[in-house]
């Protein structure tokens, strides 16, 4: 846009997908600077699987028309179990349920990017390949991890709540919480990672269990 290396004036629909998270406050400026530049819209589209945000003014929603595609609706094909850890450090309790997959895919969620890093480096070390994915690497370091996930060279991907969006990969057959986010929506949108479409999917949540 800044360079004028497109043309703008054809645009007419604006989609905005995982809107909650692009509308946060930290994107703000990035928005508005880029719906200002596209006065000839004529429909706006937002779009998520949840809706935790107050739409900003700035994106030029004035009737809003809400459709709801979710609700009362439960995933069949996805189903969630609890795992326990007698061990605070559940290092060793991952390690054993993912021996327990059968080879078969995972994301497995931290919540801090030092936390994917260290947990990857830990499996790696027991012998289970393992890449991680988070916010603090290059892009085009980013889409390599992503590619080795998606062809099969690397069945466990350790991540950061980045890739709980936006990454439509079918072949997700299981989502570990081995850190539990600490909002609802991220907790939604990491499981809407596996049981894709008509695929089914497991979700599992390590826990520490005191005594």
């Amino acid at each position: 846009m800044e360079r004028k290396s497109f043309d703008l004036s054809n645009i007419k629909i604006l989609v905005l997908d995982e809107f909650d998270k692009s509308l946060q406050l930290g994107f703000h400026e990035e928005m508005r600077f880029i719906i200002a530049k596209i006065p000839t819209i004529e429909k706006r589209i937002l779009v998520s699987a949840t809706d935790s945000i107050e739409v900003p003014n700035f994106v030029g929603i004035r009737n809003l028309n809400r459709v709801n595609f979710i609700a009362d609706e439960v995933n069949e094909n996805r189903k969630t179990k609890l795992v326990y850890s007698r061990e605070k450090d559940k290092i060793d309790s991952l390690f054993r349920l993912i021996c327990s997959l059968n080879s078969e895919s995972a994301i497995i969620f931290c919540n801090h990017r030092e936390a994917t890093e260290r947990t990857a480096e830990m499996l790696n070390q027991k012998g289970i390949y393992t890449v991680f994915y988070h916010g603090g690497m290059e892009q085009e370091e980013r889409e390599r991890v992503l590619i080795k996930f998606i062809n099969g060279s690397a069945r466990y991907l350790v991540a950061t709540d980045l890739a709980s969006r936006g990454l439509d990969i079918l072949s997700v057959n299981h989502v570990i919480h081995y850190h539990l986010p600490t909002r609802e929506e991220d907790f939604i949108h990491r499981n809407g990672r596996t049981a894709r479409m008509n695929a089914t999917g497991t979700v599992y949540l390590l826990l520490h269990l005191y005594f």
